[in-house]
């Protein structure tokens, strides 16, 4: 099964799949994102996703190069391109490229990931599973950002 993804504007293969060294992302975990499951086809609730990507992107101070309209239409075409009735998509908004590995030197950078999902093993369904908790408080937990440090 080829697996796609979009990464700054492009449709690439999950084998060519990568972003810059110098993305603020993984130099300082500059960034927000946000997941949106799909059932049997049907993505739920993708636009409440998108939009709270954008105020997770604006409360950290930055910009998605993209409107909610056309996340829509790049998730869409995801959709279609990848061969998977369950799925996630992983929206990823991070500060972009970086000359000096400090501040932003262009626009932010755009990461859709597909992810193919299986169902949980009957025996979670009937036992449940254990989960881990923290008492760790979350910096601005109300937004979904990549730094997950305390």
């Amino acid at each position: 099964m080829k697996i796609h993804h979009f990464i700054n504007g492009k449709i690439i293969s999950h084998e060519s799949a990568s972003i810059s060294v110098f993305d603020l992302g993984l130099l300082r975990s500059y960034g927000v994102f946000d997941y949106a499951q799909i059932y049997e086809g049907k993505p739920f609730h993708l636009l409440d996703h998108i939009i709270r990507l954008g105020k997770s992107a604006e409360k950290v101070g930055l910009e998605i190069p993209y409107s909610p309209d056309e996340l829509l239409e790049i998730a869409f075409t995801l959709i279609e391109k990848n061969p998977s009735i369950d799925a996630g998509l992983r929206f990823i908004v991070t500060g972009g490229y970086s000359e000096n590995t400090l501040l932003p030197t262009g626009k932010s950078s755009l990461i859709i990931l597909f992810h193919p999902t299986k169902a949980y093993p009957e025996e979670v369904y009937k036992h449940g599973m254990k989960a881990i908790t923290t008492k760790m408080l979350r910096f601005m937990p109300d937004v979904k950002s990549t730094n997950y440090m305390p």
